[in-house]
């Protein structure tokens, strides 16, 4: 999880909610059965952490492969504002900081 890498490595992660690519129809499920898809465990998917300067390079190599074609550059990683790195969630027109739920068990779907 992002959050996991922000506090492990105290640094602050910017994502945009709009560039994380969702397909229509988990979007459509997630929206009837009231989740955040965003906060689903998900198989078969990861986050790859890069210096900015190699980002275009991976990502146009991600593309070329068939499992990779849906692959984005969903944020940014910059040093802690504090002494907590946190993960931060762009919505729309708000800014909110992603808090950590302790002992919630996340929604399986399989």
């Amino acid at each position: 999880m992002l959050i996991d890498i922000a506090e492990s490595s105290v640094v602050d992660i910017s994502i945009d909610e709009n560039d994380v690519p969702i397909k229509r129809e988990v979007r459509c499920g997630c929206e009837m059965l009231g989740l955040d898809p965003l906060n689903l465990v998900n198989e078969g998917k990861m986050v790859i952490v890069v210096a900015p300067e190699q980002a275009d390079e991976i990502i146009n190599q991600l593309h070329r492969h068939a499992l990779g074609r849906e692959s984005a550059i969903i944020g940014t990683v910059r040093r802690a504002s504090s002494s907590i790195g946190r993960l931060v969630l762009r919505k729309e027109f708000v800014e909110q900081v992603v808090i950590r739920h302790e002992g919630q068990a996340l929604p399986r779907l399989c």
